[in-house]
């Protein structure tokens, strides 16, 4: 039987990290998340522009990939998090899907909420250096306009989770879908 993988996705600040890494515990699965990964390559590599940042933040979804395929490669169920971009996100879940049973667990919430969330984390200074925030701003805005993070559209099981005000559904809720997906598909 082919391991399972979560695809954890949605828009930056929309609760995606925090709803992750509680899923990834009460599933006790290793959980790789892409920012971990491009913050890490920040404390190295020099980073002295928003171009740069991008730089690395497209190395960090490609070792993002290669950690998560080693370990379904190893029969390991994962749990990856990230604002995928449908457009290339698609392609990448065709190929997961060739050695993984896949589930996505996408986030949504209203736009005014994101744009919110999103200064807010930045003003609390919650945020990395290397993701340059206030410069992406506008690049958030037009993504939630253009539904870039959003791949309810593309073919695999979605779990559609409001995070507006707390979960809806709830985290038990959220669990049980997953695992009701993945042993309907065994």
């Amino acid at each position: 039987m082919k391991p399972a993988r979560i695809v954890v996705c949605g828009a930056p600040a929309s609760g995606k990290t925090t709803l992750a890494r509680r899923l990834a515990t009460d599933l006790q699965l290793p959980l790789l998340e892409q920012d971990v990964i491009k913050e890490s390559l920040a404390e190295v590599l020099p980073m002295p522009d928003r171009a740069a940042s991008r730089q690395i933040g497209a190395a960090s979804m490609s070792v993002l990939y290669d950690l998560a395929d080693a370990m379904l490669a190893r029969g390991v169920n994962t749990m990856i998090e990230s604002n995928f971009y449908a457009e290339y996100a698609a392609r990448d879940l065709v190929r997961m899907s060739r050695s993984a049973r896949v589930c996505i667990v996408q986030c949504e919430v209203d736009r005014d909420n994101v744009v919110q969330r999103f200064r807010q984390r930045h003003a609390d200074g919650e945020r990395h250096a290397a993701h340059f925030d206030l410069d992406t701003l506008s690049d958030l805005i037009a993504g939630l306009h253009t539904n870039i993070y959003d791949l309810t559209a593309i073919g695999y099981h979605v779990i559609a989770v409001n995070t507006d005000d707390g979960y809806q559904p709830h985290d038990r809720e959220i669990l049980q879908s997953i695992l009701h997906h993945f042993v309907s598909h065994e």
